[in-house]
Order: C-alpha cells, then sequence, then structure tokens
C-alpha cells in the first residue's frame, strides 16, 4: 500500500493508476469503505485519460465495495455503469434486490419481548421464546411470594436477578435480529461470490462460474 502511494506522487499518471490498484487493496483487504473512497476518487479524475477498461474494473470493484456495505441501490447502479461483463445482468439485478433480502427488525424484536419469550418466537426461536417465558414466570412468581411473605433480603435478590434475565431476554432478541440480517447478507455474498471473481486483478472478467 505504501508502495503504491509513493507512486501516485510521481505523476498524475502514476497517481491515477495508484488509485484504482489502493481501491482493489483496499477491498481485498476489508477495508470496503475506504475502497469506496478510492475507487470514487479514481472515477472522478479528469486528467490523464484512463482507458475503458480501467473505467470499468473500478466500477466493478466499486460495486462490490458497496454491495459488502449493504447499499445495493448503488452497487446496481456501479454494475449497470461498466459496459459490459460475463453475467452483468443476473448480478445488477441482485444488488438491485439486495434491499428485499429476508431481515428482522431489531426494534420490533425488542418492543415485542416486552412479553418474554415473544421477541425470539419473532426471530424463530420458539424453543428459546418459550424458555425465557418460562424463566422469567418462576422468577416472577417466586419475588410475589417472597414479598407477599414479607421476606425483604430474598425479595430483593429475585428482583435483582430477575432484572438481569427480563433484561438480557430484551438484549438477547434484539442481538438475535441483528445477527440474523447479518447472516442473511453473509450468505448472499457468499452466493454470489461463488459465481463471480469480487476482486479482479486485471480487465476483461472472467465469466462467471457455473
Amino acid at each position: 500500500m505504501d508502495h503504491l502511494r509513493s507512486l501516485s506522487e510521481r505523476s498524475p499518471e502514476w497517481r491515477t493508476r495508484s488509485l484504482l490498484e489502493v481501491g482493489w487493496a483496499r477491498q481485498a483487504g476489508g477495508d470496503f469503505e475506504g475502497a469506496t473512497r478510492t475507487l470514487r476518487s479514481f472515477l472522478s479524475e479528469r486528467e490523464p485519460p484512463r482507458s475503458p477498461e480501467q473505467e470499468d474494473r473500478a466500477r466493478y470493484l466499486l460495486g462490490w465495495a458497496l454491495l459488502n456495505q449493504g447499499e445495493g441501490t448503488g452497487a446496481a447502479e456501479a454494475f449497470a455503469a461498466v459496459s459490459s461483463f460475463p453475467g452483468q445482468k443476473p448480478l445488477t439485478e441482485a444488488a438491485r434486490n439486495w434491499n428485499a433480502l429476508p431481515r428482522k427488525s431489531p426494534l420490533l424484536a425488542g418492543v415485542l419481548s416486552v412479553v418474554p419469550g415473544a421477541g425470539h418466537v419473532y426471530l424463530g426461536e420458539p424453543v428459546t421464546g418459550l424458555a425465557a417465558f418460562a424463566w422469567n414466570g418462576l422468577f416472577g412468581f417466586a419475588l410475589y411470594e417472597s414479598i407477599r411473605r414479607e421476606q425483604v433480603g430474598l425479595a430483593v435478590l429475585l428482583g435483582v436477578l430477575e432484572s438481569l434475565w427480563y433484561s438480557g431476554t430484551i438484549f438477547g432478541a434484539v442481538s438475535g435480529a441483528q445477527k440474523y440480517n447479518r447472516d442473511v447478507r453473509r450468505e448472499a455474498l457468499d452466493r454470489l461470490r461463488a459465481g463471480y471473481d469480487d476482486q479482479p486483478e486485471r480487465w476483461p472478467l472472467s465469466p462467471p462460474v457455473r
């Protein structure tokens, strides 16, 4: 990366060429935000002229960088702007439909968990939801009994434990929704990567794997 930066200081031509390679390197390293900034900077350069192959590769890499950040619309625009590559239409459509992937609302999961276990049922985890409802019910009943019998020390202890369990149930549902969304996106990306090279070192792009 430092070598590429040093090349960019030699001349405008080297700067333009190095920007593209820095963008590729950042994407290959998982720095998708950095790759997006660099590739957009490359595409905005006016001098010296860039070859059509360089521009197509930059737009293609930009599409993948945006897709990895969940920006399906921007990714679709980048893929569609490439002059042509094998499998362009299905990849563009997949990016355009990115926001239609199944997802769970963390907010709704948390709100539903006001009734212990309901948030987990919403996530498709009925066994976990039933267990959460049962444990919260048991703690709640034990707390009620200790208060009714004026067992202050036990009531305080049970109250603390119930608060921790109850808040943990809500937190678990919220984090479960976030994990569900991450997993759905990761699996969708893995399916696309199985058919396309998302980090091409050269252009034109090879045909997608069938």
